[in-house]
């Protein structure tokens, strides 16, 4: 009986050292990695994946865009219109209003699947509110000042010049550039604000986006414009000075051919 026992013993150590994990011969324990759990693997699986998927082009195109967006005109003002004057000097939003883009637009690649430049010639017109009262010196008749909040309309014609980037695979893109624009219109209420010097010539502004491709015919853009020159003169307002703008649109992009 001990003999059986002694026997049963011994199979069952021989078949637990057999069932143990592998070691090195220093006892240290041996891990195996499956060839398809490896880093190297993955990473290749990964790239044939994206081989595999279908490129999204680049491709001369013309086509027609139309935005809508939000836009506003910032100042400093060191004075204040119902307590005097005070050394602080704040920021603040006298105009807002919501500017209607449309026009023509061409992408032109500069490769096949990653860079391109977006030129365009839009009309821009835009009605600003007053968001707070403003001390006014009327043009029409210098050194009658008044408080008022007034209204501004501007018609602009934009011309942006935009670099698209973009992975090969991938239908959206990222978007960096400027606009330079020419006032054609832009009202006080009743007075020229151009034929009375009181603008700038000419609108700088950098834009910075995305743009999405839906398909081979549809587009959406989205631009946030930062015009960090001054858009007006200082003698514009009372007490206002450092006159700049920024915005953002929301646009549609249409190409037909």
């Amino acid at each position: 009986m001990k003999r059986f026992f002694l026997i049963f013993l011994l199979l069952n150590v021989a078949l637990a050292f057999a069932q143990d994990d592998e070691r090195t011969p220093e006892g240290y324990r041996i891990i195996r990695i499956e060839r398809e759990n490896t880093k190297d693997y993955k990473d290749s699986v990964a790239i044939v994946e994206e081989m595999k998927k279908e490129p999204v082009n680049f491709r001369f195109t013309l086509g027609f865009m139309f935005s809508v967006g939000y836009r506003a005109i910032l100042g400093s003002t060191d004075y204040d219109y119902f307590r005097h004057a005070n050394d602080v000097e704040d920021s603040i939003m006298f105009f807002q209003g919501a500017p209607i883009q449309l026009g023509a637009v061409a992408w032109i690649p500069l490769n096949e699947y990653n860079f391109a430049l977006r030129v365009g010639v839009l009309f821009e017109s835009t009605y600003l509110f007053c968001k707070n009262d403003l001390l006014f010196d009327d043009p029409e008749n210098p050194g009658n000042l008044k408080i008022e909040r007034g209204r501004i309309l501007q018609g602009r014609i934009a011309f942006p010049l935009v670099l698209a980037l973009k992975p090969r695979t991938s239908p959206f893109m990222f978007e960096l550039g400027a606009q330079i624009s020419i006032p054609i219109v832009d009202k006080y209420e009743s007075v020229d604000l151009i034929d009375k010097d009181l603008r700038a010539s000419v609108d700088v502004a950098i834009l910075l986006g995305a743009h999405l491709f839906i398909n081979h015919y549809v587009a959406l853009d989205l631009l946030w414009e930062i015009q960090p020159k001054r858009v007006y003169d200082d003698d514009f307002l009372v007490g206002v000075s450092d006159i700049i703008a920024a915005g953002i649109k929301l646009g549609v992009v249409f190409s037909p051919f």
